[in-house]
């Protein structure tokens, strides 16, 4: 297939670009000069924030979307631009790295993974499990000093996704938001500290609570 110029392959098993790729793809502009994209698939984001000229870590847990990644690096001609990495979430990244910002379409639907291919949408009971682990990896290597961007639903458990946020004294910010059909809405937020999200910013969060 292609998207936006992007020659893009889909590896059996990988997540193929969807809804919430799209929202995170059509939202992620000022890319800075080092980017991670986390849960990468076939790694539509890490293109686009490459062809930006920023390096981009690409990161999944699955091998194959790690293969399917730089597959799709070399066949646009930005695998000088992209280290693929298999990992879970930002296990890989060290404490003093340098990031300008984090980018990631997790699985976030109430479900438990039972193949490998489940591992791209079922984030747990509640769908925020793999969301709260990445909200707390991100807290301890970035203390919120770079932003975290991620997608979620609204079948995800909100409450818990904020609480997390709140006890690592962050705060989040809907930047955009989709709605899907059956009834769901996909929502793109941003976390940081505080200095870097303003009063007005802060209060669109309210929504994801009515």
């Amino acid at each position: 297939m292609e998207i936006n110029g992007f020659k893009i392959k889909v590896f059996k098993g990988v997540y193929s670009p969807s809804e919430d790729t799209f929202l995170l793809y059509d939202n992620i502009d000022d890319a800075g000069k080092i980017c991670i994209e986390v849960c990468c698939g076939t790694g539509l984001i890490a293109l686009k924030l490459a062809s930006k000229k920023a390096y981009v870590i690409a990161i999944d847990v699955n091998k194959t979307a790690c293969y399917n990644t730089l597959a799709n690096a070399k066949e646009n001609n930005l695998a000088d631009k992209i280290d693929v990495v298999c990992g879970d979430l930002l296990s890989a990244i060290r404490k003093e790295a340098k990031v300008d910002i984090i980018a990631c379409n997790p699985p976030y639907l109430p479900c438990e993974p039972e193949t490998q291919e489940d591992i791209a949408w079922c984030g747990g009971k509640n769908g925020c499990e793999v969301i709260l682990k990445l909200i707390d990896m991100y807290s301890e290597l970035f203390e919120g000093q770079c932003p975290l961007y991620f997608i979620f639903s609204s079948y995800t458990n909100i409450d818990k996704v904020m609480k997390s946020i709140k006890k690592h004294g962050l705060v989040a910010k809907i930047v955009a938001k989709k709605e899907c059909p059956f009834f769901e809405t996909l929502y793109l937020i941003k976390v940081a500290k505080s200095k870097t999200i303003n009063r007005e910013d802060k209060n669109t969060i309210r929504e994801l609570r009515q």
